[in-house]
Parts: structure tokens; sequence; C-alpha cells
């Protein structure tokens, strides 16, 4: 792959062939585009703690010149400090990686629910009642994460069912409460920041 150094504009970069070569700006030290025989990519190079590195900006076509200068100039300054835009890139992906994990065990009400009823010993009347207040009064939730259900939800749900009748209102809350508390034992990945939100709401 051929290398040259020129002054990048975007009708240089637009004008040239899908023939694999780098060109590094004349301008910003460490700022190049990478052709390869399907797209051009923008780049930067530099080495890091004595070792060359070479990270990737955006594609030519999906960020603009302006807007890659503009990273080549934050990325370069990391390198400069030390830090590898690929480490930083694969913590990123792992960070996401390990959302989408928890975002997954998450329980929804119904799920929540279903666990509660299998570890806690409770009365055939107390599950009869819990059970009426899951499939009637909440089964708007019931497919929903229970760190989805918010605080004015919660409000707005209590408003609703006290029209007719307060002391089912209160049922409706306790029983969330309870399901919520023993959730927040069993699944880690519900946020203690999310619970302290609802705490006030959920003393009905």
């Amino acid at each position: 792959m051929s290398v040259q150094r020129v002054k990048l504009t975007k009708s240089f970069i637009d004008q040239l062939a899908l023939v694999p070569a780098i060109y590094r700006d004349s301008e910003l030290i460490g700022f190049a585009v990478r052709v390869n025989s399907s797209y051009k990519t923008y780049i930067v190079e530099k080495k890091v703690l004595g070792k060359s590195v070479r990270s990737t900006l955006g594609l030519h076509g999906n960020i603009t010149l302006a807007q890659a200068r503009e990273l080549a100039r934050e990325k370069l300054l990391q390198m400069s400090q030390g830090i590898n835009p690929n480490d930083e890139k694969k913590k990123k992906v792992s960070d996401e990686d390990d959302r989408l994990a928890i975002e997954k065990l998450k329980p929804t009400m119904k799920e929540a629910f279903d666990n509660y009823l299998s570890i806690r010993d409770l009365k055939s009347r107390t599950i009869s009642d819990y059970t009426i207040v899951i499939e009637k009064y909440l089964s708007d939730w019931k497919s929903m994460k229970l760190d989805d259900v918010s605080r004015r939800m919660i409000q707005d749900k209590h408003f609703e069912l006290s029209k007719n009748s307060k002391a089912q209102a209160n049922l409706a809350m306790r029983v969330f409460r309870a399901v919520y508390n023993f959730s927040l034992e069993h699944y880690l990945d519900i946020t203690i920041s999310h619970f302290c939100l609802l705490t006030i709401q959920l003393k009905h």
C-alpha cells in the first residue's frame, strides 16, 4: 500500500480512485485518509508509549472532513497523553455488551411476580389477592421491565385506581412495592438510584 503526504481537501478525497493507499495530511500530522478497494476511511496514526497505533475515525461520506479533523485532534491529543484510542473503543464495546446483557436480565413485572410467588411463602388468599392485582389492576405493566415503571406512572396509576376504590389503589401499590423490593434483592440490575426515586411514591 503506497503512502503519500498531501493537503487533504474534500475535492481531493472525493476524486481518489479506490486503489489501496494512505494519504497523510500535510497540515495535521497524524491525520490521514486510508483508501481500499471498497471505501475511504479517516484515520489517525501516532506512537503511544513507544508503540505505533492506528485508529479509525469514520468512513468518508458518513462523517465530513471537518468532523474527521476535529475527531483527529481529540484523538491525537489523547494519544500524546499515552491513551490508546483503540483500547478506549474496546472498553466502550465491552461496556455496551455488559449493558445489553444486564438489560436482558432485567425482569418484567410478570416475571418478577412469578419469581416472587415461587420463593415467598404466602397464604393461598394472599396469592389470590396479589394475582388479581397483577392481572387486573396492573395488567398494563405486566410486560414492562420493572425499572421502566416510572414515578409518574405510579402516581397516575394510584390516582386512576383511587377513583373506584382507595383500598384497591393502596393494595395495588403494596403489591408492586413487595414485588419491587423482592426484585431489588434478587436482581442486581435494578438500580439503587431508580429505587430511591420510587420509594416515596411506593409508600401507600
